[in-house]
């Protein structure tokens, strides 16, 4: 476990005078967040790959709004984005359990996995977001309690359960949970992003008609996509 936990997102500072290119530069690294260090050496801020993507969707709309022609990558479909190519969607059953979820989630070093249904096709999706609801990933592999007052504890729940108690806490606090954010091959990079600013999700499922998984497209690809076209 100690293994599965060093080899998570790498940690990968920049300074409080770095520019949103190397902020980009950082993410397309795999990185799943950005922290801003001052001249002492201290985190000042931590960018999201939420916040990068809320601001490069700002700035295109900025551009869309005054007329101004944005670069032609923008208007391609992701299925002609070397990026973007079908890759394993990692996932589990309806009936494996939230433990099981996380436990596939931490061992391929991924930040979500799709929840299939019984015919293959993408039902919903779990992401190290929910984990919102422990003190960290480490209790989550390392909790054991089978009942909780009487009832299973979280860990143990089918992970389709565990996704519909993070909807309903997200509700409570007057706030959407988007479970899955799905688009299909002939989406363009400009409505992918315009999905993921929206969701503020770090990821979309590509599948086709039939809800089948293709592939997943994060904040890292779009960065890579980035910086391949400066």
């Amino acid at each position: 476990q100690d293994e599965i936990f060093e080899k998570r997102a790498p940690f990968l500072p920049c300074t409080e005078d770095s520019s949103m290119e190397v902020v980009i530069r950082t993410l397309a690294k795999n990185a799943r967040r950005v922290p801003v260090m001052n001249k002492d050496g201290r985190i000042r801020k931590i960018i999201s790959q939420s916040l990068v993507t809320q601001l490069l969707n700002d700035a295109l709309l900025e551009k869309e709004k005054a007329g101004v022609a944005i670069p032609a990558i923008f208007s391609k479909s992701i299925s002609t984005i070397k990026e973007c190519a079908p890759k394993e969607v990692i996932s589990v059953d309806t009936s494996d359990t939230t433990r099981e979820a996380f436990l596939k989630i931490l061992e391929n070093n991924i930040s979500a996995c799709a929840i299939l249904d019984e015919d293959g096709k993408l039902l919903s999706s779990i992401s190290t977001k929910d984990i919102r609801l422990f003190k960290s990933m480490e209790e989550v592999i390392q909790q054991r309690i089978d009942q909780v007052d009487g009832k299973p504890s979280l860990m143990e729940l089918p992970c389709t359960e565990f996704v519909q108690k993070i909807r309903e806490a997200y509700e409570t606090k007057g706030q959407s949970h988007a479970a899955a954010v799905v688009v299909t091959p002939d989406t363009t990079l400009r409505a992918l992003i315009g999905k993921l600013a929206a969701t503020k999700m770090h990821r979309v499922f590509v599948v086709d008609k039939e809800r089948t998984p293709l592939g997943v497209v994060s904040v890292s690809d779009i960065a890579r996509i980035l910086v391949s076209e400066s």
